[in-house]
């Protein structure tokens, strides 16, 4: 058997088994759609993606909207940033491959975000906080003046989409 067929039976293999375990990841599909001169380099990208989630919110406190300038998304994670129209409200929801290191700090109160366990902190310099881990990720939402409140609302609304559909809602705010 040749290299190139080798390889491209080794991707639908992966494909199917990794699809078997995870088949919202649109990462998985790439292994099947995707006709690449290189599938090696495709069943790399499929497998750094998998399990990486990105989370989108549901709920946007009124008078605030998303600073497009200012948010991405990439392989790694997100920034997904809040403002007001005064510039005062700054509130941001960051996700990145690296799992938070430790315990929760002993000034900070343990919580509930998405029935996982998160850490809820305040500082005068950068607000309120909530931090936590999942499918070995860190997550973070926060900013200046805004309220413990609003960011429990903020992200008790987030939902998991992928990255794809993650850059189209970004793309698609006016």
């Amino acid at each position: 058997m040749s290299r190139v067929n080798w390889q491209i039976g080794l991707a639908l293999f992966l494909s199917v088994f990794l699809s078997a375990c995870r088949p919202s990841n649109p990462n998985v599909a790439v292994l099947v759609t995707q006709q690449d001169p290189n599938p090696t380099s495709t069943i790399v990208t499929a497998l750094e993606g998998a399990g990486r989630i990105y989370l989108w919110p549901t709920f946007i406190p009124k008078g605030v909207k998303i600073n497009t300038l200012s948010s991405f998304a990439d392989q790694t994670g997100f920034l997904l940033v809040l403002i007001d129209g005064n510039g005062k409200v700054s509130i941001r929801i960051l996700g990145e491959e690296a799992p938070r290191a430790g315990p929760c700090p002993k000034d900070s109160e343990k919580v509930s975000i998405r029935n996982i366990e998160a850490c809820y902190s305040f500082s005068s310099q950068t607000g309120y906080f909530l931090e936590w881990a999942e499918h070995g990720m860190h997550f973070l939402i926060g900013g200046t003046d805004t309220s413990r409140e609003l960011n429990f609302q903020i992200a008790q609304s987030l939902e998991e989409v992928d990255l794809e559909t993650w850059k189209e809602r970004l793309k698609s705010v006016q």
